[in-house]
């Protein structure tokens, strides 16, 4: 189903509906996760906001896994590792499982 509301078209699915602005060209063709990266960055800040709003719809479960993270993170429970750290240690771990 489709109806025009003033700008936007609705459209409906089983499960969830969104809006999409007439402006935006008829095919939005995303291959990876850079592209979808760079184009969130491009949003303005209400359109942040909405992706948000509409993430944490989506996904409760794992937004609030994120959340419980992050308040570990910000309370000193818990601190962020250094990427070049951890695959460090994941090739030494590989190593000595290939050894044994």
């Amino acid at each position: 189903m489709v109806a025009v509301l003033g700008s936007f078209k609705v459209l409906r699915h089983p499960g969830h509906c969104a809006s999409v602005p007439e402006s935006l060209p008829k095919s939005i063709d995303m291959k990876n996760l850079a592209e979808i990266q760079e184009a969130i960055e491009k949003l303005a800040p209400e359109e942040r906001v909405e992706l948000r709003e509409w993430f944490e719809a989506s996904d409760p479960e794992t937004m609030g896994v994120i959340r419980q993270r992050v308040g570990r993170i910000n309370a000193g429970e818990a601190t962020l590792l250094d990427g070049d750290r951890v695959q460090q240690e994941m090739r030494e771990l590989a190593r000595q499982i290939a050894k044994e």
